[in-house]
């Protein structure tokens, strides 16, 4: 029996990796197993992130291709599933193939794309195919493997001993019924309702005022239209009389700033928790180890905000939804971000920012001895020589983290709201 599979090492630049465990780190929830966390693109535009599903589409067509090409069925395949997933301590998958559910049936290919690197970033998470070669898999960035979906591939992943394993799954259908990319844009729509087509005349405007130095976004035509669609548009969009007077800073928080899921989304409960969970205690944030089954539960986002030095006081299913502070060290930071996960964007994207180009970065995390070398390597100084200078950076964080990030969410908006008419028309998402 053929057992085709593929693996391209180097298919995806070290670069759009990092971006993409940017994406899935400062946007991620609880996963489908325990110690699994995922990002899905119709999660990303249903918190209001949906500028950040951009960095994937090119991937996606890539992907897509080199799927066709290798199983000779050029222009048959849809894309049923997109979503970046991390693995952590404990999570592991026995044998399996990719269709072995009634639900499963319509996944008919395979494509994992690896965003980080075994040994380096974590341990364990090997994956194994039950036949045939090649036999085992080891992860490294940028590489891509590809297989059939059904049973001449059944497949397992080891458990992950270490570390974060964060990759890229997509699977392709023959069944347009299960096209994901109509399922998307319809969500997009909804999400971002002056793109509808009934209001093609304030596209100009819209496009003009987000390429402005406002950053805006266009209002809604009448104020009648956005009363009559309810609550959910007014969370997303601005009248014409509230968009002529705000200043632009305002409409951009309004646009960009991401809306957080439930918080039970975020929640790791005692059966899924993982090593360093951090608890907060006052002012301080304590770091625990953290085996699976122990009593500890917390907030993803707060546990990736204080393994980079952030922290905020805080109740569950109370504060994190609400506009809140940060703490670095003993420090109180003044800038207030409108929700944790807001917090969360701009820190995760000043880290993967700021590490790009440190070598420090590049230490294995199971490295790192404490929480003050942590805080070297994401703000790229190495071992600290001037611990101030490293204060004043953070105390000015609308400056030094806040404004990128915007300038970075206002690009991928562009790009979005370019590309999104001709998406509508052709029900399809690709790029230009």
């Amino acid at each position: 029996m053929e057992r085709k599979r593929l693996l391209l090492p180097g298919f995806i630049s070290p670069e759009l990796c990092e971006e993409l465990v940017f994406v899935h780190k400062s946007c991620g929830v609880v996963g489908y197993r325990p110690h699994v966390f995922s990002t899905t693109l119709s999660h990303l535009v249903a918190t209001n992130s949906a500028a950040l599903i951009m960095p994937f589409i090119a991937l996606r067509e890539r992907v897509k291709e080199a799927v066709e090409e290798f199983f000779d069925c050029e222009f048959e395949l849809f894309v049923e599933f997109t979503g970046l997933i991390s693995w952590t301590t404990g999570a592991n998958i026995g044998w399996h193939s990719d269709d072995n559910r009634d639900y499963l049936r319509q996944r008919h290919f395979s494509a994992v794309c690896y965003l980080n690197t075994y040994e380096q970033d974590f341990h364990g998470g090997l994956f194994h195919f039950q036949d045939g070669q090649p036999a085992t898999v080891v992860p490294a960035l940028g590489t891509v493997l590809i297989y059939s979906a059904d049973a001449t591939n059944i497949h397992s992943v080891d458990e992950v001993v270490d570390g974060e394993r964060v990759t890229m799954a997509l699977w392709f259908t023959r069944d347009q019924a299960h096209d994901e990319d109509k399922k998307l844009i319809d969500q997009l729509m909804n999400a971002m309702p002056l793109l509808r087509k009934e209001k093609d005349d304030s596209s100009d405007s819209l496009m003009n005022d987000l390429c402005g130095e406002n950053y805006g976004i266009a209002p809604q035509p009448s104020q009648e239209k956005e009363e009559s669609e309810g609550n959910a548009d007014k969370d997303f969009t601005m009248t014409p009389k509230q968009f002529q007077s705000a200043p632009g800073d305002a409409i951009l928080r309004d646009y960009f700033v991401p809306a957080p899921a439930s918080t039970n989304m975020y929640w790791v409960t005692k059966s899924e928790t993982v090593s360093s969970a951090p608890r907060n205690v006052g002012c301080e944030t304590a770091y625990e180890t953290i085996t699976p089954n122990s009593n500890q539960e917390y907030d993803v986002r707060v546990k990736r905000l204080a393994t980079l030095g952030f922290h905020c006081d805080y109740e569950p299913d109370s504060m994190l939804e609400k506009p809140l502070k940060l703490k670095y060290h003993h420090q109180c930071i003044a800038y207030e971000f409108a929700n944790i996960l807001h917090a969360l964007q701009v820190v995760q994207f000043h880290e993967w920012r700021t590490c790009n180009s440190s070598s420090m970065c590049n230490k294995n995390q199971h490295e790192v001895k404490n929480q003050h070398e942590v805080m070297d390597m994401v703000f790229d100084h190495g071992p600290l020589k001037n611990q101030h200078e490293v204060m004043d950076m953070v105390l000015d964080i609308e400056r030094t983290m806040v404004k990128p990030w915007e300038e970075y969410m206002r690009a991928l908006s562009k790009d979005l709201l370019q590309m999104l008419p001709a998406w509508q028309n052709t029900g399809s998402i690709f790029t230009r």
